[in-house]
């Protein structure tokens, strides 16, 4: 009986061990994540946006999103900021439009006319898509975004019928840090926290 307890000792001290190093590696990277957003903007780096509806067709409304998506820093864009402002080209990364029950289709989309303030981290000028809708329909949409408001607009048209509805809401963004850079530093981290508490136990 005493055996048994002293060789499932070291299990549960294994199992209790691999659970610390887990909350701490949860923790950090809840610390790395706002660190992300703080940093400056380089190429590569990736965001994810969410457009919320406000009005359709002039009518107040409470859609929790009618789009969303991830981009990725392109290049710089000398020409879209004014003076002393740092901006890039975006690349679209993903896009799901959701003025109907279910996300849409993406065909195309368009956005060379459509900038990344580095600055307020705001998106700014025009940006195209061509969507498949609810029934197949396709949509073309030119969504238009006010930098330094988090606020946009939109005229969808619906190609078959003719049918125009238009929208404006405000949008929010938020940096996409690379998942395994977070778990490099994370577990990396976490090990050496759990080996210097193991040191410690043995001294005592």
């Amino acid at each position: 009986m005493t055996r048994t307890a002293s060789k499932s000792r070291p299990a549960l001290q294994s199992v209790r061990r691999i659970s610390r190093t887990f909350t701490f590696a949860v923790v950090l990277a809840s610390v790395l994540l706002p660190w992300s957003m703080a940093r400056a903007v380089t190429i590569g780096d990736q965001f994810g946006f969410v457009l919320n509806a406000t009005l359709f067709d002039g009518f107040p409304v409470q859609l929790p999103d009618v789009a969303d998506g991830t981009f990725t820093i392109a290049s710089p864009d000398a020409t879209d900021c004014a003076f002393g402002v740092t901006c890039f080209h975006i690349t679209l990364t993903s896009f799901n439009q959701h003025i109907g029950p279910n996300p849409t289709a993406l065909i195309f989309s368009d956005t060379n006319a459509l900038f990344f303030d580095a600055t307020t981290f705001d998106l700014g000028g025009d940006a195209f898509f061509e969507t498949l809708g609810q029934l197949g329909g396709l949509h073309e949409t030119t969504w238009t975004f006010f930098d330094g408001t988090r606020d946009w607009s939109a005229s969808s048209l619906t190609v078959v019928t003719g049918v125009v509805d238009t929208l404006s809401g405000n949008y929010t963004l938020s940096s996409v840090p690379e998942p395994n850079i977070l778990l490099l530093i994370g577990s990396g981290l976490a090990g050496l926290f759990d080996r210097a508490a193991w040191r410690k136990r043995g001294r005592q």
